[in-house]
C-alpha cells in the first residue's frame, strides 16, 4: 500500500513554533483556525483519492517564506492541528502513538511563496514491534545512531495544549533542552 501527500499553506501569523512566544488564547486561537483550515484541506484530498489508514508514519516536510530561525522539527506546534484535523476527517483512529507510529520532520528546499508550506506524506504500516529498527532499516546507508530519553508527560514534556505561559514555559524547554545536550554528549563520548 502506498501513501499519499498533502500540501498545506499555513499564513505565517498562523504558524506557531514549539518556540513562538504567545498566550495560551492566542495559541489556542491560532490552533484553531488551523484546525479548521486543514480539515478542508484534508476533505479536498479524500475527494482526490486520499484513504483511512490503521497506522501509519507522517513526514512533515515544511518550507519556510525566508530564512528561518527555527529547526524544521519546531513546526511540531503548527502540524499538531493539522493531523487531528486528518482524524476529525476519519483518515485514522486517532493521532496517539498506537496509530500514529513516528512523526519525522524535514526542512524542504526554496523559499515558500505562500507563508509557510508544510506537506504532509501518510506512509501506511502494519504492526511494528521495534518501531527505531524499523525507520533505521528504511535508510539503508545511513550512518549514526539512535539515542532516546524518557519524559514524564505530565512534568517534563510540553503538551499540545501548551497549557504553560511565561516562565512556566521557559523553564520546561530549558530542562528539555539541558537533557537533550547531556544525552547526546554521552552518545558521542559513550
Amino acid at each position: 500500500m502506498t501513501g499519499y501527500a498533502v500540501e498545506f499553506h499555513i499564513p505565517t501569523e498562523h504558524f506557531m513554533s514549539s518556540l513562538t512566544k504567545v498566550s495560551s488564547t492566542t495559541r489556542a486561537r491560532h490552533r484553531a483556525w488551523i484546525r479548521r483550515y486543514a480539515r478542508r484541506v484534508w476533505r479536498a484530498a479524500i475527494e482526490a483519492g486520499a484513504y483511512r489508514t490503521e497506522r501509519f508514519v507522517a513526514l512533515a516536510m515544511v518550507q519556510w517564506p525566508g530564512p528561518s530561525i527555527y529547526p524544521a522539527m519546531s513546526c511540531a506546534e503548527t502540524l499538531k492541528p493539522v493531523i487531528d484535523a486528518g482524524t476529525d476527517e476519519k483518515l485514522w483512529p486517532d493521532d496517539d502513538n498506537s496509530h500514529c507510529r513516528a512523526t519525522v520532520f524535514m526542512e524542504a528546499p526554496g523559499l515558500s511563496a505562500y507563508g509557510v508550506t508544510m506537506w504532509v506524506y501518510i506512509i501506511p504500516v502494519g504492526r511494528i514491534p521495534d518501531m527505531p529498527a524499523w525507520f533505521v532499516s528504511m535508510m539503508p546507508g545511513a550512518k549514526g545512531t539512535l539515542a532516546s530519553i524518557e519524559l514524564d508527560s505530565e512534568t517534563e514534556w510540553l503538551n499540545s495544549n501548551q497549557r504553560n505561559e511565561g516562565p512556566e514555559r521557559d523553564e520546561k524547554l530549558a530542562r528539555l533542552g539541558q537533557r537533550l545536550h547531556r544525552r547526546g554528549e554521552r552518545r558521542q563520548t559513550g
